[in-house]
């Protein structure tokens, strides 16, 4: 999988601390774009599952793994095996993605927590925001406000 960079985050996951992995290549291109150095698809450092493996192994603090991007779903095959490791080592998954929900349903088998839509420079946090929060629940897939996580997630 083509990844620019993983680094700790306390924001990204309400109430929780994450692993973000923010992946290079991105065919959604938002205008106001925050990474734009994400966009083009070069391969900056290819891990493999090995590899991915034992960088979860290391870390003690995350309880969450974020993919950011990028635009994670780009590489789609590749997402769904790296989620399977990640559900393997006891982590819950958020994606950030540009694209809609209802467009990569078919991606999120074991994906906990999504905010879908384009960067149009709110945060989505905002009450503003363009973008959407799904959470699953026992039910299936729940909307959500950002103020309303907290007390949901788990």
């Amino acid at each position: 999988m083509y990844i620019a960079s993983i680094s700790t985050g306390f924001i990204e996951v309400p109430g929780k601390i994450s692993l973000n992995i923010f992946t290079q290549g991105c065919s959604v291109r938002c205008k106001q774009c925050q990474n734009e150095h994400l966009q083009p698809f070069l391969k900056k450092e290819d891990i493999n599952t090995d590899k991915f493996e034992q960088i979860l192994l290391d870390k003690e603090l995350p309880t969450w793994i974020c993919w950011l991007g990028g635009e994670p779903t780009d590489q789609p095959e590749e997402f769904i095996r790296f989620n399977k490791i990640i559900i393997k080592n006891n982590y819950k998954i958020c994606l950030y993605t540009g694209k809609l929900f209802e467009n990569i349903e078919n991606l999120l088998e074991n994906v906990d927590l999504v905010i879908d839509g384009p960067w149009e420079g709110k945060l989505v946090s905002d009450s503003n925001t363009n973008q959407r929060i799904f959470y699953r629940t026992n039910n299936g897939w729940k909307q959500y406000k950002w103020n309303e996580l907290k007390g949901v997630i788990c």
